[in-house]
Protein backbone atom coordinates (compact mmCIF):
# COMPACT_ATOMS: atom_id res chain seq x y z
CA UNK A 1 0.00 0.00 0.00
CA UNK A 2 1.27 3.47 -0.88
CA UNK A 3 2.32 5.79 1.91
CA UNK A 4 0.56 9.08 2.57
CA UNK A 5 2.63 12.21 2.75
CA UNK A 6 1.36 14.92 5.06
CA UNK A 7 2.86 18.33 4.42
CA UNK A 8 1.63 21.81 5.21
CA UNK A 9 1.76 24.05 2.17
CA UNK A 10 1.32 27.73 2.99
CA UNK A 11 -1.01 29.84 0.84
CA UNK A 12 0.34 31.61 -2.24
CA UNK A 13 1.74 35.07 -1.50
CA UNK A 14 -0.25 37.18 -3.98
CA UNK A 15 1.78 40.33 -3.24
CA UNK A 16 5.02 38.52 -4.15
CA UNK A 17 3.35 37.29 -7.35
CA UNK A 18 2.34 40.86 -8.27
CA UNK A 19 5.87 42.13 -7.58
CA UNK A 20 7.41 39.34 -9.67
CA UNK A 21 5.05 40.07 -12.55
CA UNK A 22 5.90 43.78 -12.38
CA UNK A 23 9.60 42.88 -12.33
CA UNK A 24 9.19 40.78 -15.47
CA UNK A 25 7.53 43.77 -17.16
CA UNK A 26 10.51 46.04 -16.25
CA UNK A 27 13.23 43.74 -17.64
CA UNK A 28 14.88 44.72 -20.91
CA UNK A 29 13.43 42.01 -23.15
CA UNK A 30 10.33 41.53 -25.29
CA UNK A 31 7.31 40.73 -23.13
CA UNK A 32 6.78 36.98 -22.95
CA UNK A 33 10.09 36.19 -24.69
CA UNK A 34 11.14 33.82 -21.90
CA UNK A 35 7.93 31.84 -22.34
CA UNK A 36 7.08 29.46 -19.50
CA UNK A 37 10.12 30.63 -17.49
CA UNK A 38 8.42 33.97 -16.83
CA UNK A 39 5.35 32.21 -15.45
CA UNK A 40 7.57 29.93 -13.40
CA UNK A 41 9.44 32.86 -11.84
CA UNK A 42 6.12 34.45 -10.88
CA UNK A 43 4.85 31.16 -9.43
CA UNK A 44 8.06 30.61 -7.43
CA UNK A 45 7.78 34.12 -5.98
CA UNK A 46 4.22 33.35 -4.90
CA UNK A 47 5.21 30.01 -3.37
CA UNK A 48 8.20 31.38 -1.45
CA UNK A 49 7.11 34.97 -0.80
CA UNK A 50 10.39 36.20 -2.31
CA UNK A 51 11.46 37.68 -5.64
CA UNK A 52 14.84 35.95 -5.33
CA UNK A 53 14.01 32.58 -3.76
CA UNK A 54 17.04 30.56 -2.78
CA UNK A 55 16.89 27.39 -4.81
CA UNK A 56 19.04 25.24 -2.56
CA UNK A 57 18.85 21.46 -2.60
CA UNK A 58 17.71 21.42 -6.21
CA UNK A 59 16.24 18.17 -7.49
CA UNK A 60 15.27 17.05 -10.97
CA UNK A 61 12.74 14.23 -10.75
CA UNK A 62 13.05 11.95 -13.77
CA UNK A 63 10.08 9.60 -13.64
CA UNK A 64 10.18 6.94 -16.34
CA UNK A 65 7.40 4.81 -17.78
CA UNK A 66 6.28 3.53 -21.16
CA UNK A 67 3.08 4.66 -22.82
CA UNK A 68 0.95 1.95 -24.39
CA UNK A 69 0.00 4.18 -27.29
CA UNK A 70 3.63 3.97 -28.50
CA UNK A 71 2.74 0.46 -29.73
CA UNK A 72 0.47 2.17 -32.28
CA UNK A 73 3.52 3.64 -34.06
CA UNK A 74 2.96 7.26 -32.93
CA UNK A 75 6.33 7.68 -31.24
CA UNK A 76 9.59 8.60 -32.91
CA UNK A 77 11.33 5.91 -30.83
CA UNK A 78 10.50 2.31 -29.89
CA UNK A 79 9.66 1.44 -26.29
CA UNK A 80 13.04 -0.19 -25.61
CA UNK A 81 14.63 3.27 -25.83
CA UNK A 82 12.99 4.12 -22.47
CA UNK A 83 15.08 1.54 -20.60
CA UNK A 84 18.22 2.76 -22.39
CA UNK A 85 17.43 6.35 -21.40
CA UNK A 86 16.89 5.38 -17.76
CA UNK A 87 20.34 3.75 -17.71
CA UNK A 88 21.78 6.87 -19.33
CA UNK A 89 20.14 9.07 -16.65
CA UNK A 90 21.62 6.84 -13.94
CA UNK A 91 25.08 7.00 -15.52
CA UNK A 92 24.96 10.80 -15.86
CA UNK A 93 25.08 10.82 -19.66
CA UNK A 94 21.74 12.38 -20.63
CA UNK A 95 21.05 16.02 -21.44
CA UNK A 96 19.09 16.40 -18.18
CA UNK A 97 22.22 15.33 -16.27
CA UNK A 98 24.25 18.03 -18.00
CA UNK A 99 21.63 20.67 -17.15
CA UNK A 100 21.39 19.40 -13.57
CA UNK A 101 25.16 19.62 -13.12
CA UNK A 102 25.12 23.20 -14.40
CA UNK A 103 22.48 24.08 -11.79
CA UNK A 104 24.06 21.99 -9.01
CA UNK A 105 20.93 19.85 -8.92
CA UNK A 106 20.54 16.23 -7.94
CA UNK A 107 18.84 13.89 -10.45
CA UNK A 108 16.40 11.41 -8.89
CA UNK A 109 15.44 8.61 -11.26
CA UNK A 110 12.40 6.42 -10.68
CA UNK A 111 11.01 3.55 -12.73
CA UNK A 112 7.24 3.99 -12.45
CA UNK A 113 6.37 1.69 -15.33
CA UNK A 114 9.17 1.01 -17.79
CA UNK A 115 8.26 -1.99 -19.97
CA UNK A 116 11.56 -3.72 -19.23
CA UNK A 117 13.40 -5.33 -16.36
CA UNK A 118 16.00 -2.74 -15.39
CA UNK A 119 19.15 -3.95 -13.64
CA UNK A 120 19.50 -3.01 -9.98
CA UNK A 121 21.21 0.32 -9.47
CA UNK A 122 21.81 2.13 -6.15
CA UNK A 123 20.34 5.37 -7.54
CA UNK A 124 17.26 3.83 -9.18
CA UNK A 125 14.00 4.07 -7.28
CA UNK A 126 12.26 0.91 -8.49
CA UNK A 127 8.59 1.81 -8.07
CA UNK A 128 7.08 0.01 -11.02
CA UNK A 129 3.35 -0.48 -10.62
CA UNK A 130 3.05 -2.25 -13.98
CA UNK A 131 5.02 -2.59 -17.23
CA UNK A 132 3.86 0.42 -19.20
CA UNK A 133 0.31 1.61 -19.69
CA UNK A 134 -2.41 0.39 -21.98
CA UNK A 135 -3.00 2.11 -25.30
CA UNK A 136 -5.38 5.07 -25.13
CA UNK A 137 -6.65 3.98 -28.55
CA UNK A 138 -8.24 0.95 -26.90
CA UNK A 139 -9.42 2.46 -23.60
CA UNK A 140 -7.99 4.19 -20.52
CA UNK A 141 -4.20 4.12 -20.38
CA UNK A 142 -4.28 3.57 -16.63
CA UNK A 143 -6.63 4.03 -13.76
CA UNK A 144 -6.19 6.48 -10.90
CA UNK A 145 -4.98 3.94 -8.36
CA UNK A 146 -1.78 2.78 -10.15
CA UNK A 147 -0.95 6.34 -11.09
CA UNK A 148 -1.41 7.47 -7.49
CA UNK A 149 0.62 4.54 -6.16
CA UNK A 150 3.57 5.33 -8.37
CA UNK A 151 3.69 9.07 -7.74
CA UNK A 152 3.14 8.67 -4.00
CA UNK A 153 5.85 6.01 -3.85
CA UNK A 154 8.29 8.16 -5.82
CA UNK A 155 7.72 11.14 -3.56
CA UNK A 156 8.07 9.11 -0.42
CA UNK A 157 11.32 7.46 -1.53
CA UNK A 158 12.81 10.74 -2.73
CA UNK A 159 11.94 12.48 0.55
CA UNK A 160 13.62 9.70 2.59
CA UNK A 161 16.84 10.22 0.67
CA UNK A 162 19.56 11.78 2.89
CA UNK A 163 19.86 14.83 0.62
CA UNK A 164 16.19 15.32 -0.16
CA UNK A 165 15.54 18.23 2.19
CA UNK A 166 13.93 20.43 -0.43
CA UNK A 167 10.74 22.37 -0.04
CA UNK A 168 10.06 22.01 -3.77
CA UNK A 169 9.97 18.22 -3.55
CA UNK A 170 7.71 18.36 -0.51
CA UNK A 171 5.32 20.74 -2.22
CA UNK A 172 5.32 18.77 -5.46
CA UNK A 173 4.58 15.43 -3.87
CA UNK A 174 2.04 16.87 -1.48
CA UNK A 175 0.13 18.37 -4.39
CA UNK A 176 0.26 15.07 -6.26
CA UNK A 177 -1.11 13.09 -3.32
CA UNK A 178 -3.47 15.87 -2.18
CA UNK A 179 -2.45 15.45 1.43
CA UNK A 180 -2.13 18.51 3.69
CA UNK A 181 -1.90 19.03 7.41
CA UNK A 182 -3.31 22.02 9.24
CA UNK A 183 -1.09 25.01 10.01
CA UNK A 184 -1.06 24.16 13.73
CA UNK A 185 1.08 21.06 13.02
CA UNK A 186 3.41 22.69 10.51
CA UNK A 187 7.12 22.27 11.24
Amino acid sequence: MAESIHVYIPPIDEEARREAKARQARLTKPAGSLGRLEDLSISLAGMTGRLDPPLANRVVFTLAADHGVALEGVSAYPRDVTAQMVLNFLNGGAAINVLARQMNARVVVADLGVDADLPPHPELHALKVRRGTASITKGPASCERPAGQSTTGAGSRARRSPTASTSCSRATWASVTRQHRPPSSAP
